[in-house]
This record gives structure tokens, C-alpha cells and sequence, in this order.
């Protein structure tokens, strides 16, 4: 998001850690449909009011290495799912074995919201995470369709994450 026209500062976050700041719960997950049976997701704390990300970086996932993620946390507390991955994954999610613990949250959590959007942005300006824009740039964990499908790669993403 531009700050303003005149200074071109600008701050960026993932949608994931957007949806998360708005999920008030003492440990969960945020998983959105990455379409072609994978998962982008990643797994939240939250300690006296701060939130923590897990993993540095965004997760892209099967559901069965999801469900392998989930089982490798070793639950003693609830975790609380959201995302709209819920919608296509739920059903075979809570399935899952390890699954007894867990629990989606209201589809009223599973989406980003404005007014974490303007918090995040706050947070952001308030600790001087500003970025230039011509800095900016968004973070693809894997190729398009079509550059899988026909082959063709438009940018650095080979080198950058292995693929």
C-alpha cells in the first residue's frame, strides 16, 4: 500500500499475516486455497497480545503434508484453523487423526479485513518499516499454470525458490 504520492513509501505484508491479525486465539493456523491441490498456509502464536508467525515463510502444501505439519505439532492446546482452504479441505481435514484438537473458526475470520489492513499499515509506519516502491515486489511461492503447463518461467522465481 502507497503511504502517500509525494514521499512513495510504502508498506507490503502477506495475506496471511493479514488474515491472522484479526484471529485472536492462543495458537492457529491460516490456510487459503492455493488451487491445484496445494494449501498456502502458516501457523500463528499468540503471546501476551503478540503475535508470532511460526515460519518465517509461507507454507505451500498438499493437504496430506498439511495434515502431517498439523500431526508434527504434537497438540496439548486447540488449534484453531482458518481460511478458505476450510471450504474445500474441511471435510477431509477433520478426518484427519490429529484433527481432535482442532477447530475452524467462523467463516468471518477465514477472510482479510479493512481495519486490520489500516492496523498492520499503523504497526508498520509506527516501527519505520517503510519500503520505497520501486522496492516492493510480490513473493510467488511457485510458478503460474501456464509456465507449469507449457514450460516457461517470466522471471527469477527458478533460481530464488528452487523450482
Amino acid at each position: 500500500l502507497v503511504l502517500s504520492q509525494k514521499s512513495m513509501k510504502a508498506v507490503g505484508f502477506s495475506s496471511l499475516d493479514l488474515i491472522a491479525s484479526g484471529i485472536h486465539k492462543p495458537f492457529f493456523g491460516v490456510l487459503v486455497d492455493a488451487r491445484r491441490e496445494k494449501i498456502y498456509c502458516n501457523f500463528y502464536q499468540t503471546e501476551n497480545h503478540v503475535l508470532k508467525r511460526l515460519f518465517e515463510k509461507p507454507l505451500l502444501l498438499s493437504v496430506e503434508e498439511l495434515e502431517k505439519k498439523i500431526e508434527a505439532f504434537s497438540l496439548k492446546e486447540p488449534l484453531w484453523l482458518a481460511g478458505d482452504a476450510l471450504v474445500r479441505y474441511g471435510k477431509q481435514l477433520e478426518k484427519s487423526k490429529n484433527m481432535n484438537k482442532s477447530n475452524f473458526l467462523e467463516e468471518s475470520f477465514w477472510y482479510p479485513k479493512a481495519r486490520e489492513a489500516y492496523a498492520l499499515i499503523h504497526h508498520q509506519i509506527e516501527k519505520g518499516e517503510k519500503l520505497e516502491l520501486r522496492d516492493i515486489r510480490p513473493i510467488y511461492m511457485r510458478r503460474s499454470e501456464a509456465e507449469e503447463k507449457w514450460g516457461l518461467c517470466f522471471d527469477e522465481r527458478d533460481t530464488q525458490y528452487g523450482h
